[in-house]
């Protein structure tokens, strides 16, 4: 028989089809997945990614793209759209209190890869993504062609996408120490 106490809730966040369990991200963060040497990857993650994003920041250019939150259209250049406060293993994402269930958005405005570099060493010195920060549950961009979901490349149907978030429910199963 199901007892309520077996059963447990996470949020979830859904692109199109597909669901993430941690975070979302656009710009930078997806180029420096695009970009990964998979050899490199498989001998070691993080140096792969260390690689890329140094040769994402130095070489690629980012276009902006259109974040839509409550029917106001900014232009921005890179964003992460996280269900936590921990972005590439334990570093924190956000100085800001809890998120009451809905998405952390941190988005940078401006076209600047020093304000990038600067928001990078902020996250890895764990002082948090210093741009832009709110809380939402749904979200719209524009302008996309690709991003990566929990670290892995994902190419959207369409170059407008919804982020939605999803609230799931599952059940405990085997036995549990009291």
């Amino acid at each position: 028989m199901m007892n309520l106490k077996d059963l447990y809730n996470i949020n979830l966040g859904k692109i199109e089809n597909r669901y993430f369990i941690q975070m979302a991200g656009f710009g930078f963060d997806a180029t420096v997945v695009k970009n990964l040497n998979s050899t490199l990857k498989k001998i070691n993650g993080k140096t792969a990614h260390l690689i890329s994003g140094i040769r994402t920041l130095l070489i690629d250019k980012f276009n902006g793209l259109n974040l839509i939150i409550d029917g106001k259209r900014l232009l921005v250049y890179h964003i992460i759209v996280s269900l936590g406060n921990k972005y590439a293993g334990n570093y924190n994402l956000s100085q800001l209190n809890k998120s009451d269930g809905k998405f952390l958005i941190c988005s940078q405005l401006a076209n600047k890869k020093s304000l990038l570099l600067y928001n990078i060493v902020s996250i890895a010195t764990n002082k948090g993504f210093r741009s832009n920060q709110d809380f939402h549950d749904n979200i719209k961009i524009e302008g996309t062609k690709y991003c990566q979901l929990d670290g892995e490349l994902y190419t959207p149907k369409n170059s407008r996408i919804d982020i939605n978030l999803h609230k799931s429910s599952f059940l405990q199963t085997g036995s549990r120490n009291p």
